[in-house]
């Protein structure tokens, strides 16, 4: 067979577009004439194996099914006046991906084309092109008559050897064809590219790798530079099954990726460049890389053979050769007679600035950030971070109905003997209702207690929007402080505290609720709550009870004036609790009084904090004062010390063990919380985060150990969850910080006196950035149901932050609480969903590849296990069942499962065991240069069990 006639890879990208309402338009140009056989559109999530540098790409082709025309710039018709239509195809992700642009009716022909355009309804599309490149146009022309040609051949021939050298420039095309071998040889062409490199030596392709992996990119995934792709030669490469490729990746799997370069948006004329054709540079084009081999498409996971059957062989050089020319003027006549009946398509730049250096340099600079935006590769020095907001939280909807239902029922019931002024006189079986209805209010409470404040807060207001509701609620609150009332009943008068007083927790820290009953209904609240504690016989589990509520209360700016004696109130709580604590009661108690006490001391360092920075930088126009910075600094540092390895003296203990006498809260999420709530608050109503700010921008007017301590509390706040969570509510003022760190937006000098802290604040800020994006992504990952197509888009953006220099970063906050249960329900929901329909087989699903990938990724680059303390079995548990999976995503898994072995024992963490882990890390040695995931995994829990955490930071150090 003619080597002109094999099939091979004349193109192979991407074209996204932002639009998604109407019809969309790309063009492929060839730099030479070709003849297209084969298109191949690559599914969303399928991984596409081949030999140009990086290996394996994911298709990106959005939606799923959709419509598509092709069409051809016919070069055997050259006065026509519209392009000739190639085929039409009914794209659908599933089963028709594949368009064969042979000829079907007999007789028929190849047209040869030097462009390709694309109609359709999809937003972004990867297309492999395949096809041999035309050697010579006229074969296919029908001909005129000989001597007619001749005539014209021999007036024309001067005037348009310049004329196609003019028309001709190979520098515009966005594709590279594979060059064919000449039939004749000349000393004045240069050697091709394809046949430089099939002549090197065998270990010339270890020398340019080892030059790849030593060049230090701007990003991991390199720019699509003047069109050329990632260098590297494809000659000696094999192809591996995709079972050998899963099993022998390894941590550089993940160094090692690329970026996808994108074809530029339809209101853009500009097309990135491709090098000449016959240039004798050792990079080659990812194009002529892949000239003659295979490509594979690993569709969700899968392999498939990207030729066409009949051809699936290794190409050799073509051993023809041909008569020499007589002289470079024949050359250059035969040249022009094949390209006098048609010209090529130009682009608005390439008819216009092909002699402006500027405008090569403006275009090429403007496709690489189209393609950085297809790849979502975050630019620190550009990125406008978001915070993730719901329309709706379905939980929190569903929980806050059925409390407004029980109060609609209980009203309805006993509305006619409701009277709570008197409560105690009212019947028993009304009393016992009330209690009922109480506890199962507060147990959609406690449901409702894991969400920030600031998200339940709209929940609460929308429920006390309702006069009669609001007032029944504080009605119920005022019932439940009632020592009488709770006298009245002997059955349930325990109860009845308990419920008053949880109620009074939850409810009690949200502004508006404390104000209707301080102001409207002239309710001392916290005269009712001391009352109970210093009542005779008061049980040790209700009086930690009372003391959480006060602590709950004074979240609230109303309510930590009230408590000061601020106001309408003229007892002073705070020397209450200090006399409380003269009487030395018992050591929970005592622990708890001191809690409250800490709490108003933050409370007042926060607000020396606001007024301090605010005097310093704002009314005395950035005039430092010694005396000044020295209370900034020791407030500051009182902060810190409570929000980092103190915080847990100002949480507020269950209870305690009596043999052990050691504290539970230690391990308790709902004394967590509570105590992560109430910093918030008080960052929130002293505007703590703006403070920073002002301490970062004014950084050449203060010390440099308050600057310092400013520098350390922003990464508390960055490695604490719940302090992201803040950060992300103050979405703006978190983009000007990072801003400031970058010194981006920071005034006065432009650089810092010490260079060592400016190299710190910078990665400061590129933390800052990367784990608020992936809290973005992840939040978006655990809200979106029903919407694959968007739930993909997320699970893409947080795959492609894995691929950046912040995956340490990205890593830190998917191990950080339960994060990583996002994922793993994903993994979960399809594996539920294979139980269930067994007969429908294990279908491919972009999610799932996905998930398994984060996983993957956290695993391996995690070096802080702590987080499989929780998680680790569910992960186990995962892995075992990798048979369930279709084969890419379970070969996958048991590369994970080695990681994971040591975690098949039980005791695994436990300090008495150690005997354990020692076996394992013995027993790995003998293989660890082949598996040494089990070994790592147990070099990890050794160092996480011997080495303590720092404080503050959440990072171990040796």
């Amino acid at each position: 067979m003619d080597a002109e006639d094999l099939p091979e890879l004349l193109f192979f990208d991407t074209f996204s577009h932002e639009i998604n309402e109407e019809i969309n338009l790309d063009l492929v140009q060839f730099p030479r004439p070709v003849n297209v056989k084969e298109i191949r559109i690559i599914p969303l999530g399928a991984r596409v194996e081949a030999d140009f540098p990086g290996g394996v790409r994911l298709g990106a082709t959005n939606p799923s099914k959709f419509s598509i025309d092709f069409f051809v710039n016919d070069l055997s018709r050259p006065g026509a006046s519209t392009f000739e239509i190639l085929g039409s195809f009914e794209y659908n992700q599933n089963d028709s991906i594949h368009v064969d642009c042979h000829p079907t009716e007999p007789g028929g022909r190849l047209i040869p084309t030097d462009g390709l355009v694309l109609r359709g309804w999809y937003t972004t599309i990867t297309l492999a092109v395949y096809g041999s490149e035309t050697k010579n146009i006229t074969e296919q022309i029908a001909s005129p008559p000989t001597s007619a040609i001749s005539a014209t051949t021999g007036v024309v021939q001067t005037p348009l050897e310049d004329e196609v050298k003019k028309e001709w420039p190979v520098e515009t095309a966005v594709a590279s064809v594979p060059t064919v071998e000449q039939p004749f040889s000349h000393p004045e062409i240069p050697e091709e590219k394809g046949k430089y490199h099939e002549n090197q030596p065998e270990n010339y392709q270890t020398s340019v790798d080892a030059e790849e992996k030593t060049e230090q990119p701007k990003d991991p995934r390199s720019y699509s530079d003047e069109g050329k792709r990632d260098d590297g030669d494809s000659s000696g490469r094999k192809v591996k099954s995709a079972l050998e490729y899963d099993r022998e990746r390894s941590y550089e799997r993940f160094e090692d990726s690329r970026k996808r370069p994108k074809s530029p948006p339809r209101d853009s004329p500009r097309r990135p460049r491709s090098p000449e054709p016959l240039s004798a540079s050792p990079n080659d084009s990812e194009e002529d890389t892949c000239k003659g081999h295979p490509i594979r498409v690993l569709d969700h996971g899968s392999t498939v053979d990207e030729r066409p059957k009949a051809q699936r062989r290794t190409q050799s050089p073509s051993s023809t050769t041909g008569t020499p020319l007589e002289s470079p003027a024949a050359i250059e006549e035969d040249i022009c007679s094949s390209g006098e009946q048609f010209e090529p398509i130009l682009s608005d730049e390439d008819i216009g600035d092909d002699d402006s250096a500027d405008s090569q340099f403006d275009m090429d600079f403007e496709c690489e950030e189209y393609a950085e935006e297809f790849t979502k590769t975050l630019n620190p020095f550009t990125v406008e971070l978001q915070a993730y907001t719901p329309r709706t939280n379905k939980q929190l909807t569903k929980e806050f109905d059925a409390i407004s239902w029980i109060i609609d029922k209980f009203h309805s019931r006993f509305s006619d003997e409701l009277s709570w002024k008197r409560f105690s006189e009212m019947s028993y079986d009304c009393k016992e209702n009330w209690v009922y209805s109480t506890e199962k209010i507060i147990q959609y409470l406690t449901s409702s207690y894991q969400w920030d404040r600031i998200t339940v807060t709209p929940y609460m207001k929308a429920l006390l929007e309702d006069e009669k509701k609001a007032e029944c609620i504080s009605e119920w609150i005022v019932a439940g402080l009632s020592y009488e009332a709770a006298m009245s009943q002997q059955t349930y008068k325990v109860r009845h505290l308990k419920a008053g007083v949880r109620l009074t927790e939850f409810l009690g820290c949200y502004e508006n609720i404390f104000i209707m009953l301080v102001k409207k209904r002239k309710f001392d609240v916290f005269g009712a709550l001391f009352s109970l504690l210093k009542q005779d016989f008061m049980a040790m589990s209700l009086q930690l009870l009372i003391l959480r509520a006060i602590s709950s209360l004074v979240d609230t700016k109303f309510g930590v004036e009230y408590f000061l004696g601020e106001g309408d109130n003229p007892t002073n709580r705070y020397c209450e609790l200090l006399k409380l604590i003269e009487e030395n009661p018992k050591i929970c108690v005592k622990f708890a009084l001191k809690s409250l006490v800490k709490k108003i001391n933050l409370y007042e360092s926060l607000l020396l904090i606001r007024d301090t920075t605010a005097k310093l930088f704002t009314e005395s126009s950035g005039e430092s004062l010694e005396d000044d910075t020295s209370l900034l600094s020791s407030c500051l540092g009182e902060v810190i010390n409570a929000y980092t390895w103190d915080d847990k003296s100002y949480a507020q203990p269950k209870g305690l063990y009596p043999i052990v006498k050691k504290i539970e809260h230690v391990h308790d999420p709902i004394v967590h919380r509570g105590t992560s709530h109430g910093f918030h608050s008080y960052f929130r109503i002293h505007s703590f985060l703006e403070s920073l700010v002002l301490l970062v921008t004014n950084s050449h007017a203060i010390s440099v150990g308050l600057m310092a301590k400013a520098l350390k509390m922003i990464v508390a706040l960055v490695r604490n969850s719940s302090g992201l969570n803040y950060m992300a509510e103050r979405i703006t003022t978190t983009n000007l910080l990072h801003r400031c760190l970058l010194h981006e937006g920071a005034a006065g000098e432009d650089t810092y006196p010490n260079p060592g802290r400016e190299i710190k604040s910078h990665r400061i800020a590129l933390e800052i950035i990367y784990r608020m994006q992936t809290k973005y992504h992840l939040d978006a990952i655990a809200y979106v149901k029903g919407n694959e197509d968007e739930l993909v888009e997320q699970l893409l953006g947080l795959h492609a932050l894995l691929m950046t220099p912040g995956r340490c970063f990205v890593v830190s906050y998917l191990t950080m609480d339960s994060n990583i249960d996002v994922i793993l329900s994903l993994i979960n929901a399809q594996k539920k969903r294979y139980a269930e329909h067994p007969e429908s087989g294990k279908c491919k699903s972009p999610v799932l590849n996905y998930a398994v990938d984060i996983l993957d990724c956290v695993i391996r680059n995690c070096t802080n296990v702590a987080f499989l303390v929780d998680a680790g079995q569910s992960i186990v548990n995962v892995v075992k069942s990798h048979e369930i999976f279709e084969s890419s995503v379970s070969a996958m898994l048991q590369e994970m499962a080695i990681y994971m072995k040591p975690l098949e024992i039980a005791t695994i963490f436990s300090y008495n065991d150690v005997q354990s882990l020692c076996e394992v890390i013995k027993r790995s040695f003998d293989f660890f240069t082949t598996f040494p995931g089990d070994l790592i995994t147990a070099l990890r829990i050794t160092r996480f069990l011997a080495i303590p955490e720092t404080h503050g930071g959440g990072d171990r150090k040796i």
